[in-house]
């Protein structure tokens, strides 16, 4: 039986580094978004998987729960200050850093394999882009545009996953949240 320690130091500064490059990456987005929103309002549609990013990234790395969360949270509390909508934003993060975790609270956090991340993450950006479907007005408009604004969505979305996977198997390799990921054997625990 595994047992995992309470929160490394080396976990927190990994979610911690994850969060502020991804803040950092999402100003640029917030910026463009309200610029494209009114020439290009399925610009933000077709770009979520950007926002969740981070939290992908993090969750491939360190495989433990909490940490796309936390990841989320944090990539928020740094874009925040930075960019026009302000700490207005928090919640839609919070409840990104939610959604960045159910596919992996449906496997009860047993199972990290690529397909989890990719059927999730596909599902769930796709989704979550009716929000700014319906905001748009994309629902009343032709339904021909409505299909092709999902089907983009969802592929723009498994790019986002698959650079996600890319990103931490180099971080991995790298040597970046290499223990945070494993789990710690307690002193009694049979060596198998």
């Amino acid at each position: 039986m595994t047992v995992r320690r309470r929160a490394s130091t080396r976990y927190l500064l990994t979610c911690a580094v994850l969060g502020v490059a991804g803040g950092l990456l999402t100003v640029g987005m917030n910026y463009a978004s309200l610029a494209l929103s009114v020439l290009a309002p399925a610009f933000v549609a077709v770009t979520i998987g950007a926002w969740i990013l981070p939290s992908m990234t993090g969750l491939a790395l360190l495989q433990r729960p909490g940490a796309g969360f936390l990841i989320a949270l944090l990539a928020g509390l740094v874009n925040a200050p930075l960019t026009p909508f302000g700490f207005a934003q928090l919640p839609t993060v919070v409840m990104a850093g939610v959604l960045s975790e159910l596919p992996f609270l449906i496997t009860l956090y047993r199972n990290w394999s690529a397909p989890v991340f990719f059927v999730g993450y596909g599902v769930l950006i796709t989704a979550f882009s009716t929000l700014w479907f319906v905001y748009i007005d994309a629902v009343m408009s032709v339904p021909w545009l409505l299909v092709v604004l999902y089907a983009l969505t969802a592929v723009v979305s498994l790019g986002f996953v698959q650079l996600a996977l890319i990103l931490a198997r180099r971080l991995r390799a790298a040597g970046v949240g290499r223990s945070s990921a494993a789990p710690q054997r307690t002193a009694g625990a049979a060596r198998g």
